[in-house]
């Protein structure tokens, strides 16, 4: 699924490539802090996707550096049959 960052000034489009069971309170960004602690605007219980930046160039996804983002700072995006990216009408379940 494609998604944005509601946080990013650019309409970057990221690509989930996982679902964790941990919530973001338990979910470490390796510095000690947690995705909470640094989403402080998003609940702590919130469910935590990891996403990476497509890139076409890129032959194996799972060679991408990933990002972890509580659920509630994605925003789903549908790829029209034109290939152009629009927002959503339905969040994240």
């Amino acid at each position: 699924m494609h998604v944005y960052d509601r946080e990013a000034d650019d309409n970057s489009v990221l690509l989930i490539v996982s679902a964790l069971e941990e919530r973001a309170s338990a979910v470490g960004v390796g510095d000690g802090r947690s995705v909470a602690d640094i989403n402080e605007d998003y609940p702590r219980q919130d469910q935590v996707f990891e996403c990476i930046y497509p890139n076409p160039t890129l032959a194996d996804v799972e060679a991408a550096k990933r990002y972890a983002f509580p659920r509630r700072r994605l925003v789903p995006v549908e790829v029209e049959t034109n290939g152009s990216l629009a927002p959503d009408a339905d969040d994240l379940q």
